[in-house]
């Protein structure tokens, strides 16, 4: 599914609607990209890329679940993937991202607001930082460590484990 192509969407909750009779009742929304670009290099098109899959697929994903929760007299729960660098951490050359899981913020807030006398929760998670090659090459060692010092276990996951939450 992708998750920026609003009939993609639809067409997956088709299915799953039609396969268990009903709306799902519990949505992880966690797609997610990003791209190492200075503020002063990106473009508007690799801006629209992060922001197509991170906050209009975040949009589309949360207006779609709801509408048929609401359809359905059905309570349910979506969690939204965000990102410690909205209020913990800066990652340098990240201005797409940053500024998306800052709106994924955002989107989610409204959500809970709105939903919530459907008995439809929103709640956002701020994962932390895992070790991968692709954090590795994208920073320096001194931005390792501010990245540490920012979560409570004062390490990096490796990927097969949790990340620090905020």
């Amino acid at each position: 599914m992708d998750v920026s192509n609003e009939s993609s969407v639809e067409n997956a909750f088709k299915a799953i609607v039609y396969h268990y009779n009903a709306p799902p009742t519990l949505v992880v929304n966690s797609a997610g990209c990003g791209s190492m670009v200075p503020p002063l290099g990106i473009t508007k098109e690799q801006l629209y890329e992060v922001f197509d899959v991170n906050v209009m697929g975040t949009l589309n994903v949360c207006q779609l679940i709801s509408k048929e929760l609401i359809k359905n007299k059905s309570q349910g729960s979506i969690v939204n993937v965000g990102s410690i660098v909205t209020n913990k951490v800066l990652i340098p050359s990240s201005l797409g991202y940053n500024a998306s899981k800052a709106v994924v913020e955002q989107i989610t807030r409204a959500f809970a607001g709105e939903m919530a006398k459907y008995n439809i929760r929103f709640n956002v998670v701020l994962p932390g930082f895992i070790d991968t090659p692709l954090l590795r090459q994208a920073t320096t060692p001194d931005i390792i460590n501010n990245l540490v010092s920012s979560c409570a276990f004062e390490r990096l996951e490796k990927p097969h484990g949790k990340s620090c939450y905020y």
